[in-house]
């Protein structure tokens, strides 16, 4: 039988991760996050849009960002494809 001290020890241990995760992944800029975050206010809590605002910010934000790099990125490797006459392969 484990002794109750070390049990403790363990769940303290796999609490600071968890902890260390959740900001790891609060901070990493993945729009999902920002969305569910968002979504999660809003339903377990009754949250308005005022309190949900940072989050909708950021992702307008992010939308207005990766939008056109997206576009651009499509339309860069949909020449680079026509030139080559790679299209044709697929």
């Amino acid at each position: 039988m484990i002794p109750k001290t070390e049990l403790r020890s363990e769940e303290k241990n796999i609490e600071r991760v968890v902890n260390m995760l959740y900001e790891v992944d609060k901070h990493s800029g993945i729009p999902s996050t920002y969305a569910l975050s968002a979504l999660r206010k809003s339903l377990l809590t009754g949250a308005t849009f005022v309190d949900v605002k940072n989050e909708i910010i950021v992702l307008i934000i992010m939308s207005l960002l990766t939008i056109p790099l997206g576009l651009l990125l499509f339309r860069f490797g949909f020449n680079k494809a026509r030139e080559t006459g790679s299209l044709i392969e697929y």
